[in-house]
């Protein structure tokens, strides 16, 4: 059985379907709309250029910011049988790795981009040194009157596109998604969350991100509804815009991680709300990092007066290697919380306890299985099947279950499970073990950690082995294959934070452990965009390993959590999210540094005292993780009222450079 083309099930709605792309320079706001007469003509010339350069099958990486351009080429390469990787864009620091990584398991030769991102990026592509040469396709500047190309026949298990992992900088991976794959989990999420030709969505999620991607803009295109785009820096800036659209266009369904929604509380001013209605929502999807039920909390009680209601939040699980979505709570439904003790599920037993207790942790449901997918709970030693209320790794199978890594058999063999499950032959059907850490209680799955030792904040994938990495880069003092990074969740705000465990030299003085600390921070901050929240120095021979000499990195994080781990030495970095800056009285055109150093102080949680901004402005370096940045941005822009590039902290990484950048504004 083969299809005509992508058109027969991607895009078969073009009366009702339509696309409002909005976009932010400075405050003023910007609308671009196409419904789905004028929509598709660019894609099939996009399609025919591709067509004409690029060999058939060969994957091509799109840097798109978010918005219409980067649909289109996503579509263009669909018709061409061209596999789309959709790639976050280049900038001049903090990508390189991730970008030679994804090149050399895709092969590609070829990028799609627009003219203006383009200029933007060529310097930060030309600055990485690139297993291979890669070629712009500059989609904008086709011509309208091109060839077309209207789509070429394929089968259900021929690549769609390649979904990229959003794991950290180093260990990138590539999962295969078919056609198959693709209708499979478009079918069940539009029947799951009733999804139709009236629905109307509202999202700023990464395009390049698997929920961003084929929830925010594939569903609606794929059912004839409504999409409705923001980029992911303007919600940063101003999370009040994502509710502001959702008023607007009385959208139904919307998305993010459990940090947007603590993101929209802790900076949206509850006497701001006068015309915000968010009575139209159906569903408030909350996935992609551990959900918070504090925060669904807090988020209820804040928007209530703007219509918002509990059962409007809609908990899911899911992974891009099951194409995107597991599991789901129903419309309408209230989410199933379920209070456990915290030190029992420490031990991986399901322990119910009272609300009111210190030590209880409550754990959200993330719903039960979608249609055409079955999950099991396996024992990591046995590889046995558990029962309910048992807690062991979480396997999934089902036609939305993708064929496998690009290029990398080894991981394929290890995460897609063939033929046998429980030790018995059930199927021929692939098994997807997914690495987290669950149970099953009246069909609703509940997650309760993560066995492969993934850290996931804000939203963002970070693998524990990059942070040691860079910890221990710094200095021969820091021990190499010595640091245990994991992740714990902060009792009262649920906030997940990371915690890492270093050892270092015996010789090392104590008057120098101040300064790693500070180093490493640094270290991890820059390379990855994460800001630690403690560093715990311990003597050699101290992190627990496997008798083979692997780290434990649960043990140690067990460890910490009872006192038991000797230190030698720890430093606490200030959570500071909440903190508004306060960068009086310094003025910004007049005395740039100062104002930048003030605002850095108070990002920091410090009094702003003489010292402390002689000492930030003698270091000189801007460390700020990406909403830092995204915040600093929004900032100068409101007190310069011009408008800023959202990689302006990335392009001026210190204060005398970006002071520089203020003064030649000015």
């Amino acid at each position: 059985m083969s299809y005509k083309s992508s058109q027969e099930y991607l895009f078969r709605d073009q009366e009702g379907w339509s696309y409002i792309d909005i976009q932010f320079d400075g405050d003023l706001r910007q609308e671009r709309k196409l419904d789905g007469q004028n929509f598709w003509q660019p894609i099939t010339s996009i399609a025919a250029s591709i067509e004409a350069k690029v060999p058939e099958n060969e994957p091509i990486l799109l840097f798109y910011p978010n918005g219409i351009d980067f649909l289109q080429a996503f579509l263009a390469c669909l018709i061409s049988r061209r596999p789309a990787v959709p790639c976050n864009i280049p900038r001049k620091r903090g990508y390189g790795n991730r970008l030679v990584s994804i090149l050399s398991k895709t092969g590609a030769r070829y990028y799609l981009t627009t003219s203006v991102q383009y200029k933007l990026s060529k310097f930060a592509i030309e600055q990485n040194a690139l297993p291979h040469e890669i070629t712009a396709i500059i989609t904008d500047e086709v011509p309208k009157k091109a060839k077309r190309l209207e789509g070429v026949p394929y089968f259900p298990d021929d690549i769609a596109f390649i979904q990229f992992t959003s794991g950290s900088t180093k260990a990138p991976r590539g999962a295969i998604i078919s056609h198959k794959n693709l209708t499979a989990c478009l079918n069940s999420m539009s029947e799951r969350w009733r999804v139709n030709q009236e629905s109307v969505f509202g999202t700023w999620l990464p395009q390049f991100h698997d929920l961003g991607l084929i929830f925010g803009l594939l569903l609606p295109l794929y059912t004839g509804g409504k999409v409705v785009t923001l980029r992911p820096s303007a919600f940063m800036q101003q999370p009040r815009r994502w509710l502001e659209i959702l008023s607007q266009y009385e959208c139904t369904h919307t998305a993010a991680p459990s940090f947007a929604y603590q993101h929209c509380v802790d900076k949206i001013d509850p006497n701001t709300l006068n015309g915000i209605s968010l009575s139209k929502l159906k569903m408030a999807m909350n996935a992609a990092e551990p959900i918070s039920s504090h925060t669904m909390t807090l988020f209820n009680q804040r928007f209530a007066s703007c219509g918002f209601e509990d059962q409007m939040f809609t908990p899911a699980y899911g992974l891009a290697e099951s194409t995107l979505a597991v599991t789901g709570s129903a419309i309408g439904a209230e989410p199933v919380r379920l209070p456990l003790h915290g030190g029992q599920l420490l031990e991986d037993r399901v322990v119910q306890a009272n609300v009111q207790d210190q030590n209880t942790r409550i754990l959200v449901s993330s719903g039960s299985v979608l249609s055409g997918v079955e999950i099991a709970i396996i024992h990591d030693a046995t590889k046995k099947r558990l029962a309910e209320r048992e807690i062991g790794e979480v396997w999934v199978r089902g036609d939305c279950v993708a064929q496998g890594y690009y290029f990398d058999q080894e991981s394929s063999e290890d995460i897609f499970v063939s033929d046998r499950v429980a030790k018995e032959r059930t199927s021929p059907e692939t098994w997807l073990r997914t690495g987290d850490l669950g149970f099953l209680k009246d069909g609703e799955l509940f997650i309760t950690g993560r066995e492969k030792d993934l850290i996931i904040v804000n939203g963002k994938n970070y693998y524990p082995q990059d942070i040691e990495w860079l910890a221990q880069s710094q200095k021969p003092s820091i021990r190499n294959n010595s640091g245990a990074a994991f992740s714990v969740i902060q009792i009262g705000n649920e906030r997940e934070v990371v915690v890492l465990l270093q050892e270092i030299d015996r010789r090392t003085e104590e008057a120098e452990y101040a300064g790693l600390c500070q180093l490493i921070h640094k270290a991890v901050l820059n390379g990855l965009e994460l800001s630690l929240r403690e560093i715990v120095l311990i003597r050699v021979a101290t992190v627990p390993r496997t008798s083979s000499g692997k780290i434990q990195r649960s043990l140690a994080k067990k460890q910490w959590q009872d006192g038991t781990i000797e230190t030698l030495y720890k430093h606490q970095f200030g959570d500071n999210t909440n903190i508004k800056p306060s960068i009086e009285p310094f003025d910004l055109r007049s005395a740039p540094e100062k104002w930048i150093t003030s605002w850095l102080a108070a990002r920091q949680g410090l009094l702003g005292t003489e010292a402390e901004l002689t000492e930030l402005e003698r270091v000189g370096r801007i460390d700020l993780d990406s909403l830092g940045s995204t915040e600093l941005v929004h900032d100068l822009q409101q007190n310069l009222r011009s408008s800023l590039p959202d990689t302006l902290i990335w392009d001026y990484p210190t204060i005398k450079r970006l002071a520089g950048f203020i003064r030649e504004c000015s």
